[in-house]
Order: C-alpha cells, then structure tokens, then sequence
C-alpha cells in the first residue's frame, strides 16, 4: 500500500441518494461518492463530529456506521464512514 492510497480495500465509484440518519438531529439527504465493503464516502450538506454513530438508509439497503472523518467538499461536507457488519 502507497502513502496515496493507504485504503485496504478497493473502494468502488457509486452514485446514489441516502438519508442519513444521525441521533438527535432530523434524518438529511446524503448522495454516496463511493463504496467498498468496510466503509463509504458520503457528499452532506452538515458536518458530523468523527465517532459520531449514523445510520444510512437507501432505497433497497440499510447499514450503520461510524464517522471517521468529515471535511468542507464542494459546497458541503464529505464524510467518510466505517461501515458496521451486520449481525
């Protein structure tokens, strides 16, 4: 693995509208930049605080996760999640 490149998994491009499901706040659209089997990046109009618990729910899909890192993209913010395994 490179410096550039430090993900141990290939993350695979994928567009697709979510909510995003944080608690204590009202559930916000989210559009998804990519996908792999242990996380996902996520475009949000709202910054969420890393370790913050999420949910995120699509149209055929639900999973839960874990901000790991978040940051001002393009008008909004861009939120990198850890996926949960489903139990």
């Amino acid at each position: 693995m490179d410096g550039i490149n430090r993900r141990g998994e290939t993350r695979v491009e994928w567009r697709g509208s979510v909510q995003l499901v944080v608690k204590g706040l009202e559930p916000m659209a989210a559009s998804i930049a990519d996908i792999s089997e242990f996380g996902c990046g996520l475009q949000a109009e709202r910054a969420i605080a890393p370790g913050t618990s999420v949910g995120i729910e699509g149209d055929t899909f639900e999973a839960s996760g874990s901000i790991r890192y978040c940051y001002p993209h393009q008008g909004g913010f861009r939120l990198g999640i850890e996926l949960h395994p489903v139990s």
